[in-house]
């Protein structure tokens, strides 16, 4: 059925996916029809109110990659597959995006704790490899704060990250055979306050925060429907997610260079 209502504002979604691919193509040298693309795929308001908007768009994305593009100057390696015997696992796959300094990763959005382990993955594999001619470092681009700021997250090469990958897959399996206390934006709030600041009751504070937040605060992480169908109105912030939490984002805040 087609659509009885007309959009006059670009937002959630739609926003992001223009603005992601603003920042893709312009890092490849322009925009080219993307205005065209989008209208027609009735993600603009029509006529000028549309072109006013993507201008809108445009003009942030444009400052994004123009900044994006010092850290793509040089020519890509090729792709680098993976085949890994860890204890009991056998990791296989490929990572992309490598550069001769840096595997680079980013996103034209806030950098969500979900992004954080992607990129901290993806990096323990490439250090795993040990593939002489790639680099050991990662970088991961993105916004922060309320204020949507430039933001630049580096991991430094790690001496073990077999082992990490090990924890992390154990994890993972066991994952696979019962619901587990980890949710990323609850464990990354926990995790980097009590590493950093020592401060257990921050730590708690501000994961109950990301959680379920008192007021109307933001989209608490426990309305999540695979989360509330496990935990339903159960305090699952325990010493579980404590330990899980430690053990997935421990090893990454370590390796992360200011």
């Amino acid at each position: 059925a087609m659509e009885e209502t007309e959009p006059f504002t670009t937002e959630g979604l739609e926003k992001y996916w223009i603005e992601q691919a603003l920042v893709d193509r312009m890092v490849r040298g322009g925009d080219g029809d993307l205005l065209r693309l989008e209208s027609a795929k009735g993600n603009l308001p029509h006529g000028m109110v549309g072109r006013c908007a993507f201008d809108k768009l445009r003009h942030g994305a444009a400052d994004f990659a123009q900044r994006l593009g010092e850290y793509l100057a040089e020519d890509k390696l090729d792709e680098l597959p993976v085949d890994l015997s860890i204890g009991e696992f056998r990791l296989m796959g490929r990572v992309r995006d490598i550069y001769p300094k840096w595997l680079l990763r980013y996103r034209y959005a806030g950098i969500k704790a979900e992004d954080r382990l992607r990129a901290w993955v993806q990096h323990l594999a490439l250090n795993a490899a040990q593939t002489p001619g790639y680099p050991k470092e990662s970088l991961l681009i993105g916004l922060e704060g309320k204020e949507k700021k430039w933001t630049l997250l580096k991991y430094a090469p790690v001496e073990k990250p077999q082992a990490i990958l090990e924890t992390l897959l154990k994890m993972y399996w066991d994952g696979l055979t019962r619901p587990l206390h980890f949710f990323p934006r609850s464990a990354w709030a926990f995790a980097e306050i009590l590493i950093r600041k020592k401060d257990r009751d921050k730590a708690m504070t501000a994961a109950r925060k990301e959680w379920r937040p008192y007021g109307d605060w933001g989209f608490p992480e426990a309305d999540d429907p695979c989360y509330d169908r496990c935990c339903g109105e159960s305090d699952p912030i325990d010493e579980a997610f404590e330990d899980l939490a430690v053990k997935v984002f421990g090893p990454m805040v370590a390796a992360m260079e200011d």
